[in-house]
């Protein structure tokens, strides 16, 4: 939920930076999202529960 309230606040200026900082730190979000979904699914994967 934080990723796309923060987007527009740093690409708010058209300048080539706030862009390349806006997608940097998408990407950054996005993969370390991922990273704890991935992570949770193998625990529980491996233990064969959610708590």
């Amino acid at each position: 939920i934080n990723t796309p309230a923060v987007l527009p606040l740093i690409s708010k200026s058209h300048h080539p930076r706030a862009i390349e900082a806006a997608t940097k730190y998408f990407l950054t979000q996005a993969t370390a999202s991922a990273l704890v979904l991935f992570s949770s699914m193998t625990n529980a994967w491996h233990t064969g529960q959610w708590d």
